[in-house]
């Protein structure tokens, strides 16, 4: 499968299969060239501190960032996955609307919005779409166990998860936490298997057929729903740099997985630093 991920902070790539980033972070440097470089991604980055330097100052937030190039790269590619692509400009969009719906469904400012999403062009807009509506992204691992995941969402208090098919028919008793709202991307993993019934339509005939939903009280709604479709409420886009943006997860090699918060600025100087393009 190839993916390219864009204007993401390297923390966040790190918890998807693929590394490889493209990663248009700053509008240019302070000679006024365009910053847009490819980096390969080895994993997360281990720089959780501010950047320091002449270069600290050129991050943006992600929303100013994904207006920018979406004004400038317009119709460029910016994700691609085996069964989708966006452009820059759908990119912004869709994130938008997503991030309307959010809102309007209830996310406000630091509430935990888990993402529980495989190698896939909605894993980027989910996450870039909470930070839109000023939540708090929680990235979860697909490969986690259902026990895990329960106690990650425990953990975080997530009152919203968004997933996709092939994740929910594995864990079948995650929908059924009281007060979780579910948000399915159709497919994932188990695309190759043919099955073209999606989780939400099993609910919605669930429901139809009298019989119990299969949903917590918070309900399941179709991901492409939501970022298709124009919103009540538009997307906050007023986090400041500086606010709790993620809350990311360690690998638990030394004991239990331990959330460490994290800001816009912390994740982005650092790969802004290492990109500025030097004056001449």
């Amino acid at each position: 499968m190839r993916v390219i991920f864009a204007v993401m902070p390297a923390s966040l790539v790190s918890m998807l299969p693929t590394r490889i980033a493209i990663f248009p972070l700053v509008r240019s440097s302070p000679g006024g060239n365009l910053v847009h470089r490819a980096v390969v991604l080895n994993g997360g980055s281990s720089q959780g501190g501010h950047a320091v330097g002449r270069h600290a100052d050129i991050v943006e937030p992600l929303p100013e960032l994904l207006g920018h190039h979406a004004r400038r790269l317009g119709d460029k590619v910016c994700f691609e996955d085996r069964f989708r692509r966006v452009t820059y400009r759908e990119l912004e969009r869709r994130t938008a609307r997503l991030a309307g719906h959010l809102a309007g469904l209830g996310v406000v400012r630091g509430d935990r919005v888990a993402v529980l999403l495989g190698n896939r062009v909605e894993a980027v807009e989910s996450l870039l779409a909470i930070t839109r509506a000023s939540g708090v992204g929680v990235p979860l691992d697909p490969g986690n166990s259902e026990e895990e995941l329960t106690r990650l969402l425990d953990d975080s208090g997530a009152r919203m998860l968004i997933t996709d098919d092939a994740c929910l028919m594995r864990r079948r008793t995650l929908p059924l936490r009281p007060g979780l709202t579910v948000v399915v991307a159709e497919g994932g993993a188990e695309d190759e298997a043919g099955d073209s019934a999606s989780y939400a339509d099993r609910v919605d005939e669930a429901d139809g057929d009298g019989g119990a939903a299969g949903a917590g009280a918070g309900g399941v709604l179709r991901f492409e729903e939501l970022a298709g479709t124009e919103p009540r409420t538009p997307a906050r886009d007023d986090l400041a740099l500086d606010e709790v943006a993620w809350l990311l997860y360690t690998s638990g090699s030394s004991g239990a997985p331990k959330g460490v918060l994290s800001s816009q600025r912390n994740r982005l100087s650092p790969v802004a630093t290492g990109l500025a393009i030097p004056e001449r």
